[in-house]
């Protein structure tokens, strides 16, 4: 329905304006929704000392994020805008400074991201806890399915890798009704995770991450 209601809008404006500039605008805007915003250049990247993640929620633009310590195998890595994301083996399990803050994830013990075992046969049924901030929502239990979907060819900073793609899936059979899928992009040899797309609150958009450097 919102599709059609931006359609409807571009129809009308169309008809009733000649202004090429205004018709640039929109078509950047409609640009801007429907195409997967550009990564980060190598260049950039290449002139930043630190280690580096791409990261983004929603359609909004690519951003780097700078990893500001390690203790306990967990990542801390801190944004411009002081937006904090906490990961382990590249799955976020903490964030600090949205609307809705996931305050942590804990993982089921089977979770082949704490495993390293993917299997390519078969799928695996898991349950694991969310906490929330803001508002507070303590050990949502969500039952997801977890399987492998095929390789997917990656670019990292001109270097091609033969990803292994794995889905995780919540039929939105928890207190809250949270329906999500998240997407996981394993590297072949190490088994950690370069790229993912990871539903990490139930009131923020996807968040998009691919580890750089």
């Amino acid at each position: 329905m919102k599709i059609y209601r931006i359609f409807f809008c571009f129809t009308i404006f169309l008809s009733s304006c000649s202004s090429n500039s205004m018709y640039k605008e929109l078509s950047d805007s409609l640009r801007y929704f429907f195409q997967d915003p550009k990564d980060i250049s190598a260049d950039i990247i290449e002139k930043i000392p630190y280690s580096t993640m791409q990261a983004r929620l929603g359609k909004a633009p690519n951003t780097v994020i700078v990893l500001e310590e390690i203790r306990d195998n967990i990542y801390k890595w801190t944004s411009s805008n002081f937006i904090k994301i906490y990961t382990n083996s590249g799955l976020v399990v903490k964030v600090s400074g949205l609307e809705n803050d996931l305050e942590s994830l804990d993982l089921d013990i089977k979770h082949p991201l704490i495993t390293k075992k993917f299997s390519e046969d078969e799928g695996l049924y898991l349950n694991s806890f969310y906490n929330f901030k803001n508002p507070n929502l303590f050990n949502l239990s969500v039952r997801t399915y977890f399987s492998y979907q095929g390789n997917e060819k990656i670019t990292k900073l001109g270097s091609e890798i033969d990803a292994k793609v794995f889905t995780e899936f919540s039929s939105g059979d928890n207190l809250i009704k949270w329906k999500f899928k998240n997407t996981y992009w394993v590297h072949p040899d190490t088994y950690e995770i370069i790229k993912s797309i990871q539903n990490i609150t139930p009131k923020n958009p996807a968040f998009y991450s691919k580890i750089l450097k």
